[in-house]
């Protein structure tokens, strides 16, 4: 592995105080490779529902035996022998957990592309993180001479009559993780696209660090709707976490135009989900669903990628009184969380607040000419520690976040903001997404964008016929302050958003 080994993650510091796990670690005997996430869970329960997609179930146990047979393909196939890692783009996220474990196993690197169907597109992106073979099942693409059929290598593993084409013996074991991992695109926490590769061992000391610190807990045994994509960084560390305590994963088929909540309109998914995991901007289609899309089963909402939407929530919350809810921080430059924390009823904490940061990282918060700010201050939230992922090209473990928040005088990391997010209006400092909360709960917003536009304070908004810009306007006028309140209402067909339902900005 390089840099420390998950010892010294485990031991890492806090600020200027020394923090350790709560709960004594014997690293001796932990298996530290990713792949011992699923050899685990296979090894206690084989039969145990893993995977619902679009081909049904899968359990546990013929789980790892597709993929340590692909990861023996992938060593194997003509073209792939001797490579140090390899792009996957796939619509099918069954396809994309399969290729993500095998290349853990295989110990090559896996880059992780949105599809698309431009070619030129995609052998730009390979070209930037040099890599020279595409997995795909996109017809378009494989008619490319750099392109392999991920379907056809799929085939290779099980056969029609679901017996194993090799036995146990040859299948390979999982290797030590060293400098092979994922790599995501991301737009950096400066707003600039980069490619950053966060490797195996990184995402394993990070979740060994959570289970033993018991902030698995709420995911043990659960059915959870995972709605944030494979290739996203969210989709990825839910997948690993969920996994490495038992969870049954719940992958939308993507065929519903509403994305990830339109396919609650199946009765049968709705009886199997029993938690979720999403950006705010899942809850807040809910919420307006939420009467038509009741789940029976469901007792825990985990959040990512954003701002709580006060009202969507507090909507969901008086349908579902047994819910729990968990608040992740964390951002694709680093494996799963920084920190997490759970909330239960009567919700009385403070909903920005994301607990204590895991003591795999150190986290300072610094103003803006770089001076360390004492507890309860505003400003950068600045990350280090040997579980950060690195920026393809670049070294160095300290990333400068772009986030804005405080060390409380209880120890918990509180997000205030986005700095990059803040706009001026008037002479006053303010953040878009509060006002943008605030229109979309009125009856009739299905969304909206701030922005500022020629000094002008534009709000962008999908409405109904039925709602006025009039009475719009007088809505957001009695619950915000009058500098607040948007200079022009547009309205519009949609809002961009990103393909993890963040609000595209640029």
């Amino acid at each position: 592995r390089a840099g420390r080994s998950p010892r010294s993650c485990l031991n890492m510091s806090y600020g200027c105080r020394q923090i350790t796990p709560t709960v004594p670690i014997d690293l001796d005997t932990v298996d530290r490779t990713l792949a011992s996430l699923l050899i685990q869970q296979a090894g206690k329960d084989p039969g145990r529902s893993y995977l619902y997609g679009h081909f049904g179930r899968i359990s546990y146990g013929e789980t790892l035996t597709r993929v340590r047979q692909l990861a023996q393909c992938l060593a194997s196939s003509d073209g792939m022998a001797r490579r140090q890692s390899v792009a996957v783009s796939t619509e099918t996220p069954e396809y994309l957990a399969y290729a993500l474990w095998a290349a853990a196993f295989a110990d090559i690197s896996i880059v992780l592309l949105p599809l698309c169907r431009d070619a030129q597109v995609m052998l730009s992106a390979m070209q930037e993180t040099a890599v020279d073979v595409l997995l795909t099942d996109e017809p378009q693409l494989l008619q490319q001479s750099w392109c392999q059929d991920l379907k056809a290598l799929l085939r290779r593993c099980v056969l029609e009559d679901g017996q194993t084409e090799v036995s146990a013996e040859t299948l390979p074991a999982a290797s030590r993780d060293g400098e092979a991992g994922i790599i995501f695109q991301t737009s950096g926490t400066q707003a600039e696209p980069k490619w950053v590769r966060c490797e195996y061992g990184k995402f394993h000391a990070v979740i060994d660090c959570m289970r033993h610190k018991g902030a698995l807990e709420h995911a043990r045994g659960q059915s959870v709707f995972l709605t944030p994509p494979l290739y996203h960084s969210y989709g990825v560390s839910a997948l690993l976490e969920y996994t490495s305590v038992g969870g049954t994963v719940i992958l939308p088929q993507g065929n519903s135009p509403l994305g990830p909540v339109g396919e609650l309109r199946d009765p049968v998914l709705r009886e199997r989900v029993t938690a979720i995991e999403a950006v705010p901007y899942f809850y807040t289609q809910l919420s307006r669903l939420a009467d038509r899309f009741k789940m029976p089963a469901l007792n825990h909402f985990g959040l990512g990628g954003g701002g709580l939407d006060g009202i969507a929530f507090a909507r969901l919350c008086e349908l579902y009184p047994a819910v729990t809810v968990s608040v992740r921080y964390g951002m694709t430059e680093t494996p799963s969380v920084v920190s997490q924390k759970l909330f239960r009823r009567p919700f009385q904490g403070d909903w920005r607040s994301s607990g204590r940061v895991l003591p795999v990282y150190t986290v300072e918060i610094v103003d803006a000419a770089g001076r360390t700010q004492a507890r309860d201050q505003e400003g950068e939230i600045i990350v280090s520690g040997d579980c950060v992922g690195r920026y393809l090209g670049q070294t160095g473990s300290r990333l400068l976040t772009g986030d804005t928040g405080y060390l409380s005088s209880g120890g918990e990391l509180v997000i205030t903001g986005r700095k990059s997010l803040y706009i001026r209006n008037r002479g006053f400092r303010l953040s878009p997404e509060r006002i943008e909360s605030v229109i979309a709960s009125c009856a009739g917003v299905q969304d909206c964008r701030v922005r500022m536009s020629d000094d002008r304070l534009v709000a962008e908004v999908v409405y109904d016929d039925s709602l006025s810009q009039r009475e719009l306007l007088a809505f957001v006028a009695a619950r915000s302050p009058s500098y607040a309140l948007p200079d022009e209402v547009v309205k519009v067909k949609r809002v961009p958003r990103t393909d993890s339902g963040k609000i595209r900005r640029y």
